[in-house]
């Protein structure tokens, strides 16, 4: 028996506590790669925001820092 198969037979003859902590682990390593792309994501809408006020504000302000006026 190669040692996959010998593991395998292992943990679905055991009491089921091996199959709980591998079911577990992998719950917990899916809820880590999930927030770490929701970091990404907040990381990434939080830059755009920051661009597009300092866009917002270059846009309303003349050369020397006034504000133009709305129909200028």
């Amino acid at each position: 028996m190669t040692p996959l198969m010998t593991t395998l037979h292992y943990v679905f003859q055991s009491d089921g506590t091996l199959l709980w902590i591998i079911i577990l682990m992998g719950a917990a390593i899916f809820a880590f790669a999930a927030v770490i792309i929701c970091v990404r994501a907040v990381k990434y809408m939080i830059i755009e925001l920051y661009e597009g006020i300092k866009f917002t504000i270059e846009y309303w302000r003349d050369k020397d820092g006034r504000k133009r006026g709305m129909y200028d």
